[in-house]
């Protein structure tokens, strides 16, 4: 049997896999020598699918993830949509309400393989820039046509964030509010990202390891930020990297060096260890 056989990493990108859309050389070796020896890696994220041409083509071996916060789990190498939850149409009305308070607010819609920019700023033209990113403009009148795995806020500060978040929990709906932050060309930036109720990557997670038919106590994780919280604490062994908020990283079992110093391949390295005991 091999070292890593029905074993699963799920893996973040941004902070965690990639550092300003690089993967470091050993982290790509590392994660080599994993699937090698019978280990299966996968990509969690809240990206959706037509955003991670940047680690395809950097790692085009990894062909497994859940993506837009786990409302969709995809094969690449055989095109199978193996999960794919999406709101409601009726989900759009806090969405209405978001902008009208909050009338600087990006906003674009994800759902399968394409983003929608519904409501287009600064932010917005950084992002798709940013992950390489196919974009359609959508009107009003084609909401009722695309059924959206997530809707995705993008805000020009941190206070504004913060302040939307709380408006939009407010309100009764079939919907999860997600905050999230990435630092992309030069400057943190602040999104929060509307996700059917009940759904995260660490569900994703789950649905894909029994997918896999991962081993018991075999499901790792290693995230840098609030939205991998759920991710770690359901993994049976969990990593993050030195340089995430400290109330991130009280909950991993392991800390890596930082991200850019190759995070992913040092977690990969712990796992060696405690594998061959």
């Amino acid at each position: 049997m091999k070292l890593f056989e029905k074993c699963l990493i799920a893996c973040d990108i941004d902070g965690t896999l990639m550092v300003n859309g690089v993967i470091p050389e050993i982290n790509k070796e590392k994660i080599r020598f994993f699937m090698e020896n019978g280990g299966d890696f996968a990509i969690a994220t809240g990206r959706s699918l037509c955003a991670v041409s940047d680690v395809t083509s950097q790692l085009s071996e990894v062909t497994l993830g859940t993506y837009a916060n786990g409302t969709v789990i995809y094969e690449r190498a055989e095109h199978k949509l193996l999960f794919d939850a999406t709101l409601s149409n009726a989900e759009y009305g806090i969405m209405f309400k978001v902008i009208e308070k909050f009338p600087d607010v990006g906003i674009e819609i994800h759902y399968q393989d394409n983003v929608g920019v519904f409501r287009g700023n600064g932010e917005t033209q950084l992002h798709i820039k940013y992950e390489s990113m196919r974009t359609v403009d959508l009107k009003k009148e084609d909401l009722n046509a695309i059924s959206p795995n997530k809707i995705l806020y993008l805000f020009p500060s941190h206070g504004q964030q913060i302040k939307a978040k709380a408006f939009m929990e407010t309100f009764e709906t079939e919907s999860d509010y997600v905050e999230t932050t990435v630092s992309y060309y030069g400057k943190q930036r602040f999104f929060i990202e509307q996700v059917p109720k009940g759904l995260s990557k660490a569900i994703g997670v789950k649905k894909l390891a029994e997918l896999l038919g991962t081993k018991e106590g075999c499901v790792y994780a290693i995230g840098d930020y609030y939205n991998d919280v759920e991710m770690l604490e359901a993994a049976d062994i969990s990593a993050v990297p030195n340089d995430s908020p400290e109330e991130v990283k009280k909950l991993a079992d392991y800390i890596t060096t930082g991200a850019e110093n190759g995070a992913v391949a040092d977690f990969i390295d712990y796992l060696t260890t405690i594998r061959r005991k």
